[in-house]
């Protein structure tokens, strides 16, 4: 009886210590994913631990042959912590009444297509429903990017994650044809699959496409464009006129320096650090292209020293400035579908009264040139003095330059309007905003106001009506209004349509037809740009060093280093589960 007990107490006591070394080597592991470190330095890192004073990771080596460091017991901690993460993101999920998702696209290194989804839910905290937007999942699409493929792999991740897709309000993405198309795109087959489901096209990416295809439309702006690039690559590429353009900054004293940058054409708001690079640096850039004697610099000369080129520099900058303020704003995490519109008919003013040359940059420019041009000592040639540099002018070349902004200007505003134009589903959104708004009530006495919303809440019934046949959502909104008019105390506290969302799910009882409209639009996304940084990420832990690591390693990966768990992370969780797939030699 006596060896049996001293046999359990010592069986107990090693059991603690191979969990404490195995939760050790988790802590590390997931040290490593969280820094888009390689599983090949877990031995090293298990090591300097170990001399630092973590002596219970020695318990990981069992024998000469099994030591918990090899790439496939640390793909296994990886997999065991992931699956912990995933457990506790899909509960959340499920306790959510209903649930979006934002898909996008993409190539790897390694040449493979994925396809990589987020999930918003709704977590109910200090009363009040707030949205969340997670990594859920990456699949290989390994039979190509159809529309069909697509679908089934999103099917197929949300059903193997246990997730109920009868409870999908929204699916959002970057509006390619393959995602949006009319009979048979993804969003189609959603909406088949779920007539309820409300679909956006990403913000940001209408924005950058009505910002590009204004300035490919405009033949001399493409070519901007090119020279821009060029003037990049002519220093980036080369050490040697890289030191030049340092050096020359230090002998013309100049106090700001930035770094050029290159024009993407997929991400064209990268055009306002061009610019300002140019701007700033654009008195140094052409003395080192006057000292080298090579045809390229002498063509970047001619291309930069011209009037057309510093009037159209400058004012585009003053333009990109109000562009990349909206973009920045459109890509928070933050933002939702009530200040997209506002935001949005600012700049649009913004940019209108650029119109006549009042900005920042091109004020500034203009006073620091001649009214007209001035003719040179040779009989015909405009010149004037810039930077310390002789720039070529004439009157055809500001006309030209002139025109040239003005046209980009309307055409930048006929491109967001047209794009943000409020049509389909981006339609029901826009009315329920509206009716949502809580200046609605005060104005609903005037005849002209009351018609206006009268239309948008006919809007959100006939969309819902699909969801629900049997509500009566026309005659529930107008009820609402007067129940909230009628609390003084409770109305005057709110100040937007989040508030009136609230609002309406708390009193779900009276306005259920409401209420689960608001909570179909709070869990709306308006945009794809988690996607975006979740390629961003994808990217940097599937490298040229690391191009053949499988689709379950890098989602493994992803959901680690994107969660990032801290110290208070439940790994006796993921050590149960590390434990549960197969009998362990070091238990």
């Amino acid at each position: 009886m006596k060896e049996t007990k001293e046999y359990e107490t010592a069986r107990s006591k090693q059991l603690q210590s191979s969990e404490a070394a195995v939760i050790g080597a988790m802590k590390n592991v997931a040290f490593m994913a969280s820094h888009d470190l390689p599983n090949s330095i877990m031995t090293d890192l298990n090591e300097l631990c170990k001399e630092q004073g973590a002596s219970h990771l020695k318990s990981l080596k069992c024998d000469d042959h099994t030591s918990y460091e090899h790439n496939s017991s640390v793909s296994e901690f990886q997999k065991a912590i992931s699956e912990v993460i995933t457990d506790e993101l899909v509960d959340a999920i499920k306790k959510s009444p209903y649930f979006s998702v934002t898909l996008d696209e993409s190539t790897d290194i390694g040449v493979k297509q994925n396809l990589i989804v987020y999930v918003m839910y709704l977590v109910k905290e200090k009363g009040k429903m707030i949205s969340k937007n997670d990594f859920v999942g990456i699949v290989h699409l390994d039979k190509g990017a159809t529309a069909q493929n697509i679908f089934d792999a999103l099917i197929d991740l949300l059903t193997k994650r246990g997730i109920d897709c009868t409870k999908l309000a929204g699916v959002a993405t970057d509006g390619a044809a393959v995602m949006t198309g009319n009979k048979s795109g993804v969003v189609q087959r959603v909406k088949t699959h779920n007539p309820g489901v409300l679909s956006v096209h990403c913000i940001a990416h209408r924005l950058a496409l009505s910002s590009g295809g204004a300035a490919d439309s405009i033949m001399y702006l493409v070519k901007f464009q090119e020279i821009v690039n060029a003037l990049y690559k002519y220093f980036e590429y080369s050490p040697k006129h890289a030191n030049c353009l340092k050096d020359m900054q230090v002998i013309l004293d100049q106090k700001q320096k930035l770094k050029l940058k290159q024009i993407f054409h997929t991400r064209w708001l990268s055009f306002d650090g061009a610019l300002q690079a140019v701007i700033c640096n654009y008195s140094s850039l052409l003395s080192v292209l006057l000292a080298d004697k090579s045809a390229k610099a002498a063509g970047l000369v001619k291309s930069l020293s011209t009037y057309k080129f510093l009037y159209t520099a400058h004012f585009l900058s003053d333009v990109m400035h109000y562009l990349c303020r909206l973009s920045k704003s459109y890509q928070s995490s933050d933002i939702n579908f009530t200040s997209v519109y506002s935001l949005l008919e600012n700049t649009i003013c913004k940019i209108k009264s650029l119109e006549n040359g009042s900005g920042e940059n091109i004020t500034a420019f203009l006073k620091s040139v001649p009214n007209a041009p001035v003719e040179s000592d040779i009989q015909g040639i405009f010149e004037f003095e810039f930077g310390s540099h002789l720039i070529k002018d004439s009157e055809k070349q500001r006309k030209e330059a002139r025109d040239i902004c003005i046209q980009f200007c309307e055409k930048v505003q006929n491109n967001l309007k047209t794009r943000f134009d409020p049509t389909g589903d981006s339609a029901v959104l826009t009315a329920i905003s509206n009716v949502l708004d809580p200046r609605v009530i005060a104005k609903l006495d005037e005849a002209d106001f009351r018609q206006k919303i009268e239309t948008e809440v006919n809007v959100i019934s006939g969309f819902f009506k699909k969801t629900n046949p049997e509500s009566n959502l026309h005659s529930e909104t107008f009820d609402f209004f007067d129940f909230v008019k009628s609390n003084d105390r409770r109305f005057t506290l709110m100040n937007s349509v989040d508030d009136m969302c609230q609002y309406a799910i708390t009193e779900n009882v009276l306005f259920p037809g409401l209420a689960d409209v608001a909570l179909r639009f709070l869990v709306t996304p308006v945009s794809t740009v988690d996607c975006e940084r979740g390629f961003s990420r994808h990217n940097l832990i599937k490298t040229k060093t690391r191009n053949c690591l499988k689709t379950e390693t890098v989602e493994n990966l992803m959901m680690i280093s994107i969660r990032k768990p801290a110290f208070d992370f439940p790994f006796h969780l993921a050590f149960k589960k590390w434990v549960d797939v197969k009998k362990r030699r070091i238990i």
